[in-house]
């Protein structure tokens, strides 16, 4: 295997490494925040680096589904429709008339900032929705920055990362949506007992969460008054799972 080879393959590693990094941050945002827990603020940063490592296999099966998806779908279908163009109509592409101007406008951008604050994991229909709604919203950019990308020149590959990260970032926070409505129905929460140091139980119910816990707290959320609760972890000295 030559240098040149070894070069490129060293940049893939690189390339998809921080995409599963990436991945581990936004699940665990996306899964906290629906608790009204900023995850962010409670975790350092090598911790914030390792975050993939616990849901590795679904971090890999969502960056497999990215590139599969990219290059089965959204590039043949880019192929197909840029090939033998001359530049001249790709410039005609570009300028959005009045119609198309008004459905980005009205459609698209409503759209794109829906994406990002409008779906609540604790209502299960708005977990496919948002799923459908992102991927649309993410085709379109893509057929414009293909446009832009193919006027200035611009080296195509770049779009394929962007395309293989969004997809794999979308379906990860579908996950970690999935993962929330779950754990907040109580189908997926685990019976856990917290004994502190000042000789206090305290224990997940119906009505009490469990939702996870990082080197510094314990989550938890309580269902009746909607709030989360934050454990040190170092005031517990002992923990039971059930």
């Amino acid at each position: 295997m030559d240098n040149k080879a070894l070069d490129s393959i060293s940049k893939l590693i690189a390339v998809f490494t921080s995409i599963l990094i990436f991945l581990g941050i936004i699940s665990s945002v996306v899964y906290y925040r629906t608790f009204s827990i900023n995850i962010l603020d409670n975790i350092s940063i090598g911790e914030a680096l390792l975050l993939f490592i616990s849901k590795f296999s679904s971090f890999a099966i969502a960056l497999v589904f990215g590139v599969f998806t990219s290059f089965l779908f959204l590039q043949q279908h880019t192929k197909i429709k840029f090939e033998g163009n001359a530049k001249s109509k790709v410039t005609k592409k570009l300028e959005l008339k009045l119609a198309q101007k008004l459905y980005a406008l009205f459609i698209i951008l409503p759209l794109f900032m829906l994406s990002f604050q409008g779906f609540s994991p604790l209502a299960l229909w708005t977990i496919p929705v948002s799923l459908l709604v992102r991927l649309y919203v993410l085709y379109y950019i893509i057929k414009r920055l293909r446009l832009i990308f193919e006027y200035k020149n611009i080296d195509l590959n770049i779009i394929e990362y962007i395309q293989i990260a969004s997809i794999s970032i979308i379906l990860t926070a579908t996950i970690a949506m999935t993962e929330a409505y779950l754990v907040y129905s109580g189908q997926s929460n685990k019976e856990v007992t917290l004994f502190n140091k000042n000789n206090q139980i305290i224990k997940s119910d119906s009505t009490t969460l469990y939702l996870g816990k990082s080197q510094s707290f314990y989550y938890l959320y309580n269902k009746t008054n909607k709030k989360a609760i934050l454990i040190q972890a170092d005031q517990i000295y002992r923990v039971e799972i059930k």
